[in-house]
């Protein structure tokens, strides 16, 4: 497919951004004093995009403001302490002090979040916030339980389905595409559901996967797709909402406990306003990154209600499957009420 060249710029555009925020001043500030308490965080995210960047902008100077100085920050960017596995298991040895954490991550750490996961659970954003703000207590002790404290809780998004090859406006299409699967058991149960075939992968092998043609589809982030510049090996992409993917920001639950007392009630009166804040400004980026690619020339398809239904009945058995398996049923109850009672509230929405 022929790509609009003048949008070639779009990665030096996301490069200049980053150089820009990042410039030095051009007076001497003073040195700041050494924090008393240092966090190591790490992250597979790479340093500049979306999710990189509301992390500098927002969640360290509130972390800093809220400790008088006294929380240092420290980041390691795109994968460099390794794999989320690995990064999880340096913070329960204590090498680290948290992460943070894309979808994949996220359900490692803590399993009890993979119910938020499930094929076409969610149909918008509307329904995602209001179970956050319902079932917050709950999740938290879920994370408590895993031996964290969920310092926020952030969309990562209702991931897209992008392909090489496919158009995914027939159910015979999902069944033909081979995936790429890097996000877990979940994700290959829902394709395997549809027909599908999977190949895993790692997040520095989607390109020579997709290139080589051993694999031609993958639900992924928008921004993603543009921060790792996947959008040049895609001809097309899906908006249906297959899945809704959560991110996270973690801490060592005895890292949160060893700091005063002060500051983590100061931190928890931030802590909704903060989320709020970042989710809002990723959904945002993510809209700007999928009309950023369909500038590039990736064509957007569509699914009819009636194949899309198709869908929905096809993925509903990994429900059944993965309840009791990956997360108790009494927290899947909770969400599906939740939901119907949100449901019932709203005009043109079925409980």
């Amino acid at each position: 497919m022929k790509r609009a060249p003048h949008v070639s710029g779009l990665m030096f555009l996301a490069a200049f951004l980053v150089l820009a925020a990042s410039a030095a001043p051009a007076f001497a500030a003073p040195a700041p004093k050494a924090p008393k308490y240092l966090w190591n965080i790490a992250t597979v995210v790479p340093k500049g995009i979306g999710w990189a960047q509301q992390y500098e902008k927002l969640v360290m100077p509130t972390i800093a403001q809220v400790s008088n100085q006294e929380i240092g920050i420290k980041i390691h960017w795109g994968g460099v302490q390794g794999k989320d596995e690995e990064v999880i298991k340096k913070i329960r040895t204590g090498k680290l002090e948290g992460a943070g954490l894309d979808a994949r991550g996220t359900v490692l750490a803590v399993k009890d979040f993979s119910v938020l996961t499930l094929p076409f659970l969610f149909e918008d954003y509307d329904e995602v916030d209001y179970v956050r703000a319902k079932m917050r207590p709950a999740f938290d002790k879920c994370v408590e339980k895993a031996g964290f404290f969920l310092v926020l809780w952030i969309d990562q998004d209702f991931d897209q389905i992008y392909s090489s090859r496919y158009g995914f406006t027939d159910p015979k299409e999902f069944a033909e595409a081979r995936y790429a699967n890097w996000c877990g058991d979940m994700e290959k149960r829902v394709i395997e559901s549809l027909g599908g075939s999977t190949a895993p992968a790692e997040i520095n092998s989607f390109m020579p996967l997709v290139k080589k043609g051993t694999v031609n589809a993958v639900m992924a982030p928008a921004l993603w797709v543009v921060g790792t510049q996947l959008y040049s090996v895609f001809t097309c992409f899906n908006p249906v909402k297959i899945r809704y993917s959560p991110g996270s920001v973690l801490i060592s639950k005895k890292v949160w406990e060893s700091i005063p007392e002060e500051y983590r009630k100061r931190y928890m009166e931030k802590r909704l306003g903060l989320e709020g804040t970042m989710n809002n400004t990723i959904r945002h980026d993510n809209k700007k990154a999928i009309a950023a690619m369909m500038r590039y020339g990736i064509k957007q398809t569509s699914i009819t209600d009636a194949n899309l239904k198709i869908i929905k009945e096809k993925t509903r058995k990994v429900w059944a499957e993965m309840t009791e398996s990956a997360f108790p049923k009494q927290l899947l109850d909770e969400v599906l009420s939740r939901l119907s009672e949100f449901r019932r509230q709203k005009p043109g929405k079925s409980a």
